[in-house]
Protein backbone atom coordinates (compact mmCIF):
# COMPACT_ATOMS: atom_id res chain seq x y z
CA UNK A 1 0.00 0.00 0.00
CA UNK A 2 2.56 2.41 1.26
CA UNK A 3 4.93 1.81 -2.19
CA UNK A 4 1.52 2.36 -4.39
CA UNK A 5 0.49 5.73 -2.59
CA UNK A 6 4.29 7.04 -2.82
CA UNK A 7 4.12 6.17 -6.72
CA UNK A 8 0.88 7.94 -6.68
CA UNK A 9 2.43 10.79 -4.93
CA UNK A 10 5.20 10.91 -7.46
CA UNK A 11 2.92 10.77 -10.28
CA UNK A 12 1.11 14.14 -8.81
CA UNK A 13 4.55 16.23 -7.97
CA UNK A 14 3.22 19.19 -10.10
CA UNK A 15 0.19 19.12 -7.49
CA UNK A 16 2.62 18.43 -4.29
CA UNK A 17 4.91 21.54 -5.43
CA UNK A 18 1.59 23.85 -5.88
CA UNK A 19 0.66 23.07 -2.41
CA UNK A 20 3.95 23.68 -1.21
CA UNK A 21 3.53 26.89 -2.83
CA UNK A 22 0.43 27.95 -1.43
CA UNK A 23 1.24 27.18 2.05
CA UNK A 24 4.61 29.27 1.93
CA UNK A 25 3.00 31.71 0.33
CA UNK A 26 0.43 31.43 3.30
CA UNK A 27 2.65 32.22 6.37
CA UNK A 28 4.27 35.05 4.03
CA UNK A 29 1.44 36.78 3.62
CA UNK A 30 0.70 36.18 8.01
CA UNK A 31 4.18 37.51 8.22
CA UNK A 32 3.69 40.57 5.99
CA UNK A 33 0.68 41.75 7.21
CA UNK A 34 2.22 42.41 10.70
CA UNK A 35 4.80 44.78 8.78
CA UNK A 36 3.01 48.00 9.21
CA UNK A 37 5.38 50.02 6.79
CA UNK A 38 4.45 50.20 3.61
CA UNK A 39 7.81 49.91 1.65
CA UNK A 40 9.11 47.49 3.46
CA UNK A 41 6.23 45.27 2.28
CA UNK A 42 6.57 46.37 -0.87
CA UNK A 43 10.73 45.46 -0.99
CA UNK A 44 9.65 41.85 1.08
CA UNK A 45 7.18 41.10 -1.36
CA UNK A 46 9.23 41.45 -4.16
CA UNK A 47 12.54 39.79 -2.82
CA UNK A 48 9.94 36.65 -1.52
CA UNK A 49 8.64 36.35 -5.15
CA UNK A 50 12.00 36.23 -7.22
CA UNK A 51 13.44 33.89 -4.41
CA UNK A 52 10.18 31.57 -4.75
CA UNK A 53 10.45 31.49 -8.03
CA UNK A 54 14.64 30.75 -8.22
CA UNK A 55 13.81 28.16 -5.83
CA UNK A 56 11.01 26.21 -7.60
CA UNK A 57 12.26 26.77 -11.64
CA UNK A 58 16.15 27.48 -11.03
CA UNK A 59 17.63 29.35 -13.71
CA UNK A 60 14.87 29.83 -15.85
CA UNK A 61 14.47 32.77 -13.41
CA UNK A 62 15.94 34.38 -16.67
CA UNK A 63 13.16 33.98 -18.86
CA UNK A 64 11.10 36.51 -16.79
CA UNK A 65 13.74 38.48 -15.35
CA UNK A 66 14.71 39.66 -19.21
CA UNK A 67 11.20 40.29 -20.25
CA UNK A 68 11.09 42.63 -16.74
CA UNK A 69 13.78 44.30 -17.90
CA UNK A 70 12.94 44.94 -21.26
CA UNK A 71 9.60 46.40 -20.37
CA UNK A 72 11.44 48.91 -17.58
CA UNK A 73 13.20 50.46 -20.60
CA UNK A 74 10.31 50.48 -22.82
CA UNK A 75 7.89 52.21 -20.75
CA UNK A 76 10.97 54.86 -20.19
CA UNK A 77 11.27 55.41 -24.37
CA UNK A 78 8.41 54.59 -25.33
CA UNK A 79 6.67 58.08 -24.15
CA UNK A 80 3.60 57.99 -27.17
CA UNK A 81 -0.01 56.34 -26.90
CA UNK A 82 1.56 53.41 -28.51
CA UNK A 83 3.16 52.00 -25.37
CA UNK A 84 0.50 49.77 -24.42
CA UNK A 85 0.75 48.23 -28.49
CA UNK A 86 4.64 48.02 -27.97
CA UNK A 87 4.54 46.49 -24.78
CA UNK A 88 1.74 43.95 -25.72
CA UNK A 89 3.38 42.65 -28.95
CA UNK A 90 6.93 42.57 -27.81
CA UNK A 91 5.67 40.50 -24.73
CA UNK A 92 3.48 38.13 -26.44
CA UNK A 93 5.82 37.55 -29.02
CA UNK A 94 8.63 36.80 -26.66
CA UNK A 95 6.35 34.74 -24.75
CA UNK A 96 5.56 32.10 -27.90
CA UNK A 97 9.59 32.46 -28.64
CA UNK A 98 9.69 30.94 -24.96
CA UNK A 99 7.10 28.04 -26.24
CA UNK A 100 10.13 26.79 -28.45
CA UNK A 101 13.26 27.34 -27.43
CA UNK A 102 13.35 23.81 -26.45
CA UNK A 103 13.48 23.23 -29.75
CA UNK A 104 17.01 24.86 -30.08
CA UNK A 105 18.31 23.18 -26.63
CA UNK A 106 17.11 25.90 -24.26
CA UNK A 107 15.33 24.87 -21.23
CA UNK A 108 11.37 24.40 -22.00
CA UNK A 109 9.08 26.57 -20.25
CA UNK A 110 6.97 24.14 -18.69
CA UNK A 111 4.75 24.11 -15.53
CA UNK A 112 5.75 26.52 -12.50
CA UNK A 113 8.08 28.49 -14.76
CA UNK A 114 5.14 29.00 -17.08
CA UNK A 115 3.00 30.07 -14.94
CA UNK A 116 5.36 32.68 -13.73
CA UNK A 117 5.62 33.82 -17.33
CA UNK A 118 1.92 33.90 -17.49
CA UNK A 119 1.23 36.29 -14.81
CA UNK A 120 4.39 38.08 -15.16
CA UNK A 121 3.17 38.98 -18.85
CA UNK A 122 -0.24 39.66 -17.72
CA UNK A 123 0.94 42.31 -15.46
CA UNK A 124 3.66 43.88 -17.43
CA UNK A 125 1.48 44.38 -20.52
CA UNK A 126 -1.62 45.10 -18.19
CA UNK A 127 0.79 48.15 -16.54
CA UNK A 128 1.68 49.44 -19.83
CA UNK A 129 -1.65 50.73 -20.28
CA UNK A 130 -2.25 52.15 -16.89
CA UNK A 131 1.14 54.06 -17.53
CA UNK A 132 -0.70 55.12 -21.00
CA UNK A 133 -3.71 56.27 -19.34
CA UNK A 134 -1.99 58.29 -16.25
CA UNK A 135 -0.16 59.81 -18.86
CA UNK A 136 -3.03 61.35 -20.80
CA UNK A 137 -5.27 61.73 -18.03
CA UNK A 138 -5.39 65.68 -18.96
CA UNK A 139 -6.91 64.70 -22.85
CA UNK A 140 -9.23 62.77 -20.98
CA UNK A 141 -12.73 63.46 -19.85
CA UNK A 142 -13.88 61.62 -16.64
CA UNK A 143 -15.78 60.94 -13.60
CA UNK A 144 -13.33 61.58 -10.83
CA UNK A 145 -15.44 59.64 -8.49
CA UNK A 146 -15.24 56.50 -10.55
CA UNK A 147 -11.99 56.36 -12.47
CA UNK A 148 -8.48 57.02 -11.16
CA UNK A 149 -4.92 56.65 -12.33
CA UNK A 150 -2.00 55.57 -11.17
CA UNK A 151 1.87 57.34 -10.20
CA UNK A 152 3.85 56.64 -12.66
CA UNK A 153 6.37 53.48 -11.13
CA UNK A 154 9.97 53.86 -11.43
CA UNK A 155 11.97 50.55 -12.78
CA UNK A 156 12.45 49.74 -9.36
CA UNK A 157 8.59 49.62 -8.51
CA UNK A 158 8.09 47.82 -11.51
CA UNK A 159 10.15 45.16 -10.48
CA UNK A 160 8.86 44.59 -7.23
CA UNK A 161 5.22 44.55 -8.53
CA UNK A 162 6.37 42.59 -11.59
CA UNK A 163 7.90 39.94 -9.02
CA UNK A 164 5.29 40.65 -6.26
CA UNK A 165 5.01 36.94 -4.72
CA UNK A 166 1.09 37.12 -4.08
CA UNK A 167 -0.48 35.28 -7.10
CA UNK A 168 2.86 35.16 -8.89
CA UNK A 169 2.31 31.10 -9.33
CA UNK A 170 -0.64 30.68 -9.30
CA UNK A 171 -2.67 34.15 -10.05
CA UNK A 172 -5.23 36.23 -10.04
CA UNK A 173 -3.70 38.93 -11.42
CA UNK A 174 -4.46 41.98 -9.72
CA UNK A 175 -3.45 45.74 -11.40
CA UNK A 176 -0.93 47.69 -10.40
CA UNK A 177 -3.62 50.35 -8.82
CA UNK A 178 -4.49 47.31 -6.37
CA UNK A 179 -1.14 46.30 -5.54
CA UNK A 180 -0.58 50.11 -4.53
CA UNK A 181 -3.81 50.40 -2.71
CA UNK A 182 -2.36 47.41 -0.67
CA UNK A 183 1.63 48.47 -0.52
CA UNK A 184 -0.07 52.41 0.66
CA UNK A 185 -2.04 51.25 3.36
CA UNK A 186 0.01 51.29 6.33
CA UNK A 187 -3.00 49.95 8.80
CA UNK A 188 -3.12 46.63 7.06
CA UNK A 189 -3.40 44.56 10.30
CA UNK A 190 -6.40 45.57 11.15
CA UNK A 191 -8.33 44.33 8.40
CA UNK A 192 -9.93 41.18 9.03
CA UNK A 193 -9.66 38.62 6.71
CA UNK A 194 -10.23 35.64 8.52
CA UNK A 195 -14.10 35.19 7.49
CA UNK A 196 -12.86 35.41 4.16
CA UNK A 197 -10.21 32.42 4.34
CA UNK A 198 -11.80 30.23 6.58
CA UNK A 199 -14.14 28.18 5.15
CA UNK A 200 -11.99 28.13 2.14
CA UNK A 201 -8.86 26.25 5.01
CA UNK A 202 -12.57 24.65 6.12
CA UNK A 203 -12.95 23.16 2.77
CA UNK A 204 -9.32 22.51 2.04
CA UNK A 205 -9.02 20.49 5.12
CA UNK A 206 -11.58 17.85 3.77
CA UNK A 207 -11.14 17.89 -0.27
CA UNK A 208 -7.35 17.42 -0.42
CA UNK A 209 -7.64 13.73 1.82
CA UNK A 210 -10.15 13.08 -0.58
CA UNK A 211 -8.48 14.02 -3.57
CA UNK A 212 -5.89 11.81 -2.66
CA UNK A 213 -8.02 8.80 -1.92
CA UNK A 214 -9.96 9.12 -4.98
CA UNK A 215 -6.84 9.09 -7.09
CA UNK A 216 -5.70 5.85 -4.88
CA UNK A 217 -8.66 3.87 -5.94
CA UNK A 218 -9.39 5.23 -9.38
CA UNK A 219 -5.87 5.91 -11.17
CA UNK A 220 -6.60 8.15 -14.06
CA UNK A 221 -3.76 6.14 -15.95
Amino acid sequence: MWEALSELLMERIDDLIYSELLIISFFFSMIMRQVRWGIIREICGGIIGISLVYYFTGWKLLYSLFIVILNVIINSVVKNRYLPLASFIITFVYLGILRAVHLIGFPALVSHSNAVQLIVTLRLVGLSFEIADGRRKDEMKFDPNKTRFIEEPSWWQTFLYSYNFPGLFTGPYYTYAMYRDVVNNDNIMEICVWEHIKWRLYNFAWSLPAFVLLLYTFPLE
